[in-house]
């Protein structure tokens, strides 16, 4: 499914915050996807299971068994950022406005294209 931009974040007390106020809206987690450079900034969203957690794959060699196993509860795939915003359907200007922020510790939270709640 497609995505639109909510919103980049440089801290997870302010996704958590971001996520609240969706959900405040009637969004569901399944309609919240979260992206970010590496998987450790997403630890904190753990707690909610319904979220799509996205992190670009480093390179295979690299990964430890544990790595290889949280890739599977990541759905890391095989995309490298770019690719994951290209396949949330952001244009490549769009994409790239975003890729420098995500890449510097940044999150971004995408939501479900066609999703309108609350004035969204």
């Amino acid at each position: 499914m497609k995505k639109v931009v909510y919103g980049v974040y440089g801290t997870r007390e302010e996704v958590i915050g971001a996520i609240h106020d969706l959900e405040a809206k009637g969004f569901d987690g399944k309609d919240i996807t979260l992206l970010a450079e590496k998987e450790e900034t997403l630890d904190f969203a753990r707690y909610h299971k319904d979220l799509k957690l996205k992190v670009p794959e480093d390179s295979p060699e690299d990964d430890t068994i544990i790595d290889k196993v949280l890739k599977i509860f990541y759905d890391a795939g095989n995309l490298r950022l770019e690719d994951n915003l290209a396949d949330a359907g952001l244009k490549e200007a769009d994409a790239d406005r975003y890729v420098s922020s995500v890449q510097n510790g940044g999150i971004l939270v995408l939501l479900d294209k066609g999703k309108k709640i609350g004035g969204i």
